[in-house]
């Protein structure tokens, strides 16, 4: 049902004032319903008289042309912003909202709408991990808004497809952002219809969540909030869990030292085989690189001590019993393969005469880093060095993540393999894959760091912030059920895995992204593949042996009856022709499908490029080198620019009508062209690569 807004009151008159649910351990409640919110709107350039112009040197200018609010299937619509904010007060009015008494709606990318409804309401909370991407804001009021996109973590498009019931779809091309709109632009019945959906999407994916977890109270902030309610719940169930992680204490300085240790996926490519097209690329991937290295390795499982170290000897020997932290000052650093190199750049400090191939040192006279005793062992394959000094070193005592979390992580690959196209089954395994996926981003999230904060409409530091005061509540706190360190060890270990396969495979190796490995002669590594699966196994029995778990657990069975190992190479087919120009920048074919994935491109634009080739009498790879360009229109991109500033604006529509707006906030978006830049230093290296390493 579509309500125009002089229907407001019918609208509002179909959301129940009872249904009111508590949230456990605060003094607030919430309405048990399901509402979203969502506009449109048009940029455009303005000249020095604040009228529309097509000088892109011009003001930059966004304007709301319509907006939609849903509950449930029903859907309310205006034009104006004063309408918005009379329903937002007949909202308040009706439901008897207050600071304790509150109603959510949800935004689909809260971070959008937020900057052009910042100034229309007083604000008593505003959450936010970055600047100007808030994940909730609450009025002064208890109207409060939240993100649907960083808890679902899918476009509209991909949480459309995902839901259980799937009367909405989103439409696709309905809507022609090119053109021009105002508040009084007429609008089609398809126009209406899109706008109409992506509310609809929204509020029918709210009310599953809230048929999930029993009531809108219990839904998470975010994506890795699902999990760690189901992991929490697991540990807590064993009465011992609570002392057992309370004793698992941080330090501030122990705390900067982990940050600094830290890294993520190894993304990378072979310098020798970089800017080069190769037929018959084969891919292998990890299944579940993540959560096969939470259940298969060893962690931090004790308060951190802070010991004294007099050599690398010293430090070999606690290698062997402990988990260790520790920062070292390395010299005379050479890579020993022309093939990869793993040490980053961007985590070293000091570093002196350095030599890089994309952000990795090849070479330098000396640098410090602060790692682990595996990333330490990871450095080891790699390169040549010297130690000039180690210095603070921390140790814990070294165990296997505790059985609540295994058993935990068992059971969602258990349900994501096995409930895998079973029919009834759907929701349950779309539940158990989001969630095994985010087990991993559970482990790093990072309580500890510094917030900003939204103050008279300005974006801040908090400074309020103290790394000692939030250290303290990180060890006090109750509902706390993971150690830091973890997440800092779980992307070492599979790292580790993965250099393992970059290693083994030697000039074969092409290319690799955190769980994955691009190579060639495929058959020449069958020996490898195998020993290596093999020894996974082995590793997933000892823990199973060491907590009387099923070993059969690691290796569920699909619908067709075919077991999937945890952790083990799985091979994902072959390429008829691949390219790659360096991290997050490849090409493949795959007989006469091609497909690119470069950082900050869509790719849809590989049928522009693919085009352009043809009618240049060039292959796509060919095409695909340094320097590509690809004009505004093909590259599915928008660059932001944040408006702050209020003034009125006289802008014409597609249709040729004028109308005088104000515009008190917003976000303009222009189509941006892209060019890739290999950059000067890479290309630098790739092309002296041989005066480094070997010849």
């Amino acid at each position: 049902m579509i309500y125009t807004y002089d229907k407001v009151k019918d609208f509002l008159e179909l959301i129940p004032v009872d249904k009111i649910k508590n949230k456990n351990g605060t003094k607030k409640s919430y309405h048990n319903v399901s509402l979203s919110f969502d506009i449109e709107t048009s940029s455009v350039y303005l000249d020095d008289d604040f009228r529309m112009t097509k000088n892109q040197d011009g003001l930059k200018c966004s304007n709301m042309y319509i907006w939609q609010v849903a509950y449930n299937d029903h859907v309310l619509y205006g034009r104006y912003w004063k309408e918005f904010i009379n329903f937002v007060a007949l909202l308040h009015t009706r439901l008897y909202t207050s600071e304790n008494r509150r109603v959510i709606i949800y935004v689909h990318n809260l971070a959008y709408e937020f900057q052009y409804i910042y100034k229309f309401f007083p604000w008593l909370e505003v959450f936010a991990s970055k600047e100007r991407k808030p994940i909730y804001a609450c009025t002064t009021f208890g109207v409060e808004f939240r993100c649907s996109y960083i808890l679902s973590g899918y476009n509209l498009n991909t949480l459309a497809k995902n839901l259980h019931d799937k009367k909405y779809s989103k439409l696709l091309g309905n809507l022609d952002y090119s053109l021009v709109r105002h508040n009084e632009t007429e609008l089609t019945q398809d126009e209406l219809d899109y706008c109409f959906n992506d509310v609809l999407i929204v509020t029918q994916y709210i009310r599953e969540q809230i048929e999930e977890f029993g009531d809108i109270t219990k839904i998470p902030l975010t994506q890795t909030g699902k999990v760690r309610n189901y992991v929490k719940k697991n540990c807590f169930s064993n009465p011992e869990y609570k002392n057992f992680i309370r004793n698992l204490t941080l330090e501030p300085i122990e705390y900067k030292y982990l940050q600094q240790a830290f890294a993520g996926g190894f993304t990378h490519s072979n310098a020798t085989k970089t800017d080069t097209t190769i037929e018959n690329v084969s891919s292998f991937d990890f299944t579940s690189s993540y959560p096969y290295v939470m259940l298969s390795e060893k962690y931090p499982m004790s308060k951190g001590k802070q010991v004294k170290i007099e050599s690398l000897q010293d430090a070999i020997k606690l290698f062997e019993k402990y988990c260790c932290l520790f920062t070292v000052e390395l010299f005379n650093v050479k890579a020993k393969t022309a093939n990869e190199q793993i040490l980053q750049f961007s985590k070293c400090t000091d570093v002196k005469k350095g030599v890089l191939n994309n952000g990795r040192i090849v070479q330098c006279e000396s640098c410090f880093i602060t790692l682990n005793e595996v990333d330490f062992f990871n450095l080891t394959q790699f390169y040549t060095f010297k130690i000039k000094t180690i210095s603070n070193f921390w140790v814990y005592e070294k165990g296997y993540l505790p059985k609540e979390i295994i058993l935990s992580v068992l059971k969602l690959y258990g349900d994501k393999t096995s409930l895998k196209g079973v029919e009834g089954k759907e929701k349950e395994y779309l539940n158990s894959k989001e969630m095994i996926n985010s087990c991993y981003g559970m482990c790093v999230t990072n309580t500890m760091k510094e917030n900003v904060i939204f103050v008279n409409g300005e974006w801040v530091k908090d400074s309020e912030y103290s790394l000692d005061k939030e250290i303290e509540k990180y060890n006090k706190d109750r509902n706390r059920f993971l150690f830091y360190p973890w997440g800092v060890w779980i992307t070492s270990y599979a790292r580790k895995n993965l250099f393992n396969g970059i290693l083994n495979t030697g000039n074969d190796y092409i290319y690799s992204d955190t769980d994955s490995l691009k190579i060639t002669n495929k058959d020449n590594y069958k020996d490898y593949f195998t020993s290596y699966n093999n020894e996974v196994n082995e590793k997933l029995k000892k823990m199973c042996e060491h907590y009387d778990i099923d070993f059969e657990l690691t290796r569920p069975k699909t619908i067709k009856g075919i077991e999937k190992p945890l952790g083990v190479w799985d091979y994902e087919g072959t390429y008829t022709n691949f390219k790659t120009l360096g991290a997050k920048r490849y090409m493949t074919q795959e007989n006469d499908s091609y497909e690119i994935t470069i950082a900050g491109l869509s790719k849809n634009a590989i049928n522009y490029i693919v085009k352009t080739a043809l009618e240049n009498d060039v292959s796509p790879f060919e095409f695909f080198n340094d320097y590509m360009y690809v004009p505004e229109n093909e590259t599915g991109k928008n660059t932001h620019t944040y408006i702050d500033s209020e003034y009125k604006a006289v802008i014409i529509d597609f249709q040729g009508v004028e109308k005088v707006v104000l515009c008190k906030s917003g976000i303009h978006l222009s189509p941006c062209d892209f060019t890739l830049n290999m950059g000067e230093s890479y290309l630098d290296y790739l092309l002296n690569k041989d005066k480094y390493i070997g010849g």
